[in-house]
């Protein structure tokens, strides 16, 4: 698979720090992979968040709000930061959605708001692609600066995503034994409840 083409998936579902990380190597390789890399990235990002906002602007306020409360602790959302975000977002509207691409987590969130306000799409899509295109060509232009230190970097990096794995692994298996061990508390409680 073409790497723009990794990129621009990627860049619809992930952060841009995670795809310019993915596509290091290309984005150091010369100034015009880098711009191409930025235009890419920029354009999934802004697919991704557009069908964000196309959502939020279908399923409207009430809606969202109860999905957020039903199922927001699995990617690990409460209903008070969609008020936040609604509170910023009726103060300063715009430059929320442009700004917001530069914030983790945010940069998803303040998607809903717009679209739940019934922010023109039009105005919407040029603001995120302008906020995303600005951010993106930040993080590349670190990556170019930092090029000639390239390989230490990528030693460093090494280190950091051998780090990263054991701790996603460990994670996981603390995860895998909580729930197994919630099942059983709960099988046995509801074999105690028979019984008596």
């Amino acid at each position: 698979m073409n790497v723009f083409v990794l990129g621009f998936l990627l860049s619809m579902v992930t952060a841009p720090e995670f795809v310019v990380f993915v596509m290091f190597e290309t984005v150091s390789a010369s100034y015009v992979s880098a711009i191409f890399t930025i235009l890419v990235i920029s354009l999934g990002g802004t697919l991704g968040s557009t069908a964000i906002y196309l959502g939020a602007r279908m399923v409207g306020a009430r809606r969202c709000k109860e999905l957020i409360k039903r199922h927001g602790k699995k990617i690990l959302l409460k209903t008070s930061d969609l008020d936040d975000i609604d509170y910023y977002y009726e103060r300063w509207g715009g430059p929320i959605v442009f700004f917001g691409r530069w914030l983790p987590t945010f940069r998803s969130l303040v998607s809903i708001p717009a679209g739940l306000s019934r922010m023109s799409a039009w105005r919407f899509i040029t603001l995120t692609f302008s906020g995303t295109l600005a951010w993106n060509t930040m993080l590349c232009l670190m990556v170019l600066g930092l090029r000639s230190y390239l390989d230490y970097l990528e030693l460093g990096l090494e280190g950091y995503t051998w780090l990263t794995v054991a701790a996603l692994l460990l994670l996981g298996a603390y995860l895998a034994v909580r729930r197994i061990s919630e099942r059983m508390v709960r099988d046995v409680q509801e074999k105690e409840d028979r019984n008596s």
